[in-house]
């Protein structure tokens, strides 16, 4: 297969975690030449080197940051990768790889399409109100959609109040809008439009073909979310256990000053709201654990900052209850009272509001 490069930089390489089994035999650089190399094969898994003299593998991704995603939607007619801004040096340009050859809608992968009806259905069992909600409002928003003329432009569908409705939702219903582009992309591909606009870094969006004005560019679209979101899922797995490990490893001593802190804590924290979901369902059965202050931190930037929280049940309840439908800017806040400025700072703080829910909460 030939593949051209567009944009890389010619002073440096560039690096792409990919996925995706591939044979490459040629390439163009910037310029239009093309550059031959060996005929090879890309690995699932494997890491792509680009350079202005070649191309090799590599059998692992260790050396780079498992956010920096690059992205591969592959058929027999097309192979196009994506490479994240934060893969280059500063000032260098979005970078794509990609056949000349792409005018193929490539499906998602069997393994991200399963990983999304799996992540949805696992939500559904532990929290039905949630994904209920979900549905009435996303079967509102179709409608719409659906009711359009054929001459309407996709993007229409965004004019919609059933859009904006969903949209103040906020990125805890990413898992299930992937999955309704995952489970029938012919019919949902304008969830595309609803993905972007909950997704605040542009650089976990992907890269659409064009502005989306077609239903072809959208569908492809939404190939490319589902397959970056089942990485970027990947990703959330194996942080989570990592940071459950390091919780129980320290046990004994085990506090907040402990469990929500360190690396492993760093890490997870940086999979973002729109894993929300995943971490409510381990906090469903790990109430007496710290997922409160790690979700509070996601949305809010801090922990509580709380000296003790002695109600447990009643954040659980709070949290449920934001995921089943509360708007995201109403989210569950705790507010600092006069005893917890006083414990962390050895100051005297503003007293808080009596009555709160709990204690010392704001909601929104």
């Amino acid at each position: 297969m030939c593949a051209r490069i567009v944009d890389v930089a010619n002073n440096g390489p560039l690096r792409l975690v990919f996925w995706g089994d591939m044979n490459l035999s040629a390439w163009f650089d910037s310029t239009g030449a093309r550059r031959n190399v060996p005929v090879c094969q890309l690995a699932t898994g494997g890491a792509l080197l680009c350079t202005t003299l070649g191309l090799y593998t590599r059998p692992s991704t260790t050396y780079f940051h498992p956010y920096s995603i690059a992205f591969i939607s592959t058929s027999f007619d097309s192979i196009r990768i994506i490479g994240l801004p934060s893969l280059t040096r500063p000032g260098e340009p979005r970078t794509e790889m990609m056949t000349e050859i792409d005018d193929q809608i490539a499906s998602p992968m069997k393994a991200a399409i399963e990983a999304a009806d799996n992540v949805y259905h696992t939500v559904q069992r532990t929290f039905p109100e949630a994904v209920a909600d979900f549905e009435s409002k996303w079967t509102a928003f179709q409608a719409f959609c659906h009711s359009l003329p054929a001459s309407a432009s996709p993007r229409d569908c965004t004019r919609a109040d059933e859009f904006e409705t969903l949209r103040k939702q906020g990125p805890k219903i990413l898992a299930f809008v992937v999955f309704k582009l995952a489970t029938d992309v012919d019919q949902n591909s304008h969830g595309a439009f609803l993905f972007n606009a909950l997704v605040s870094d542009p650089k976990y969006r992907g890269v659409p073909d064009d502005d989306l004005t077609s239903k072809e560019a959208l569908q492809r679209y939404s190939s490319q979310i589902v397959e970056l979101s089942f990485q970027l899922n990947k990703v959330y797995e194996e942080r989570v256990e990592l940071w459950k490990e390091y919780c129980q490893e320290n046990r004994h001593t085990l506090c907040r000053g402990i469990c929500c802190s360190g690396e492993e804590y760093w890490d997870l924290l940086e999979v973002g709201p729109a894993f929300i979901p995943h971490l409510m369902v381990e906090y469903a059965g790990d109430r007496g654990g710290y997922w409160y202050e790690l979700i509070h931190e996601i949305v809010h930037g801090r922990t509580t900052e709380a000296y003790a929280i002695f109600d447990r049940p009643k954040w659980f309840d709070c949290w449920r209850a934001f995921l089943n439908g509360v708007e995201y800017k109403h989210a569950p806040k705790y507010i600092p009272n006069e005893s917890d400025i006083y414990i962390l700072t050895g100051k005297m703080g503003p007293k808080a509001p009596e009555k709160n829910y709990p204690p010392s909460t704001s909601f929104g």
